[in-house]
């Protein structure tokens, strides 16, 4: 297992009491309960960048279809002269 860091974190009454509730019903311990909510925050925003990034791609398709890339590089070069 990996080298873990202690953090102290402040939770809310609510939050806190239901993280006891959580690791009585599961058996397991409420810093356990804590890693696999960011683990899960984690994978769920790491998937949710690739799936922004594969729409705009998606999005962009076709805007320069039927064009050759370079003689369209080249006319706008010109333009900068």
């Amino acid at each position: 297992m990996l080298k873990s860091v202690r953090t102290l974190i402040a939770f809310e009454a609510a939050q806190r009491s239901w993280l006891d509730r959580r690791s009585r019903s599961t058996g397991r311990p409420v810093a356990q309960l804590v890693r696999e909510a960011v683990d899960l925050a984690r994978r769920a925003t790491k998937g949710a960048d690739r799936q922004d990034w594969a729409e705009t791609l998606a999005s962009l398709k076709g805007i320069c279809d039927g064009e050759d890339g370079l003689a369209t590089q080249l006319k706008l070069r010109e333009e900068w002269s």
